[in-house]
């Protein structure tokens, strides 16, 4: 499972990893649902579902109709949906997500990869680990100032701001979210950590770095793949030119700056004091 950071690359190592012979996704990479029942977000209610379904199912439509897609690959999707749209969510419902057969294979991990879980108590994790054969959970760190701009610029994006593409233009927009308890809680890394490593055994958790996966990416998967004990695999399309889910392309102004670092002063402070900070975070 990988439990974030939101905006630190994981959905660039999610395209890799489902590449992997030994690792399985279901047809949502971020599914939420131990953060749902622990009440961390509101993330699985009914019409949610159905409002990201019927987005898949029409996208698939279309991978149908330019022959990107069987109809046997097509049939398969929307029934896997159909299911995902029941009225009641539990357990059962988690774990049929993921194939039977792949579930049961002890070779297989089968990858849920929810930013949100790093928000888990301890109640939570006992709940992963109840239904986990062998939980293995990654958490990867990003230059602070650079998640949180992300972080901002997606969110106007995803909610449809009127300054989506103009993220850049209004400073009191900007200082109003970044303030926002919800916002500004994925850039604590120290807290996340805090959490995480109180409620996971050491050889179940570990941490990584986008700057890793950046620069060295064949090496860094090869940690990857030693920690969950799984076999070495040449991914193809290492180039993380090729960003996935990534925002849009504008400059974090530098009259910004201050606030930025004012917000972020602390969570440096601690993430210093802890030997956290990457030798290529260089805004410090």
């Amino acid at each position: 499972m990988s439990a974030g950071a939101m905006k630190a690359g994981t959905t660039w190592v999610y395209d890799k990893m489902k590449h992997h012979p030994q690792v399985s996704f279901c047809m949502e990479k971020e599914i939420h649902y131990f953060s749902h029942q622990a009440k961390v977000a509101n993330t699985l209610e009914l019409k949610k579902r159905i409002q990201k379904s019927r987005r898949a199912i029409n996208k698939m439509s279309r991978s149908l109709q330019q022959g990107d897609m069987s109809h046997i690959e097509f049939r398969e999707g929307v029934s896997w949906y159909t299911e995902y749209m029941v009225d009641e969510i539990s357990d059962d419902w988690y774990l049929n997500l993921f194939e039977k057969e792949k579930r049961e294979n002890s070779d297989i991990f089968c990858a849920d990869f929810s930013n949100l879980s790093c928000f888990l108590q301890r109640d939570g994790w006992n709940h992963v680990r109840s239904l986990a054969k062998n939980l293995k959970v990654i958490y990867i760190l990003r230059d602070p100032i650079g998640r949180l701009w992300s972080h901002y610029k997606f969110h106007l994006e995803a909610s449809n701001n009127a300054q989506k593409n103009e993220p850049e233009k209004n400073f009191e927009l900007f200082k109003r979210i970044i303030s926002k308890p919800w916002f500004i809680r994925n850039s604590m890394y120290c807290e996340n950590l805090e959490r995480l490593r109180g409620s996971l055994a050491e050889s179940e958790f570990k941490t990584f770095y986008l700057d890793d996966f950046s620069s060295r990416p064949a090496e860094t998967f090869d940690q990857v793949h030693q920690f969950l004990g799984i076999s070495e695999f040449a991914y193809p399309g290492m180039d993380m030119k090729e960003r996935k889910n990534s925002s849009l392309e504008r400059e974090l102004p530098d009259g910004w700056m201050e606030l930025v670092k004012e917000v972020l002063d602390e969570e440096i402070v601690n993430l210093k004091s802890q030997g956290l900070l990457h030798d290529n975070w260089t805004t410090f």
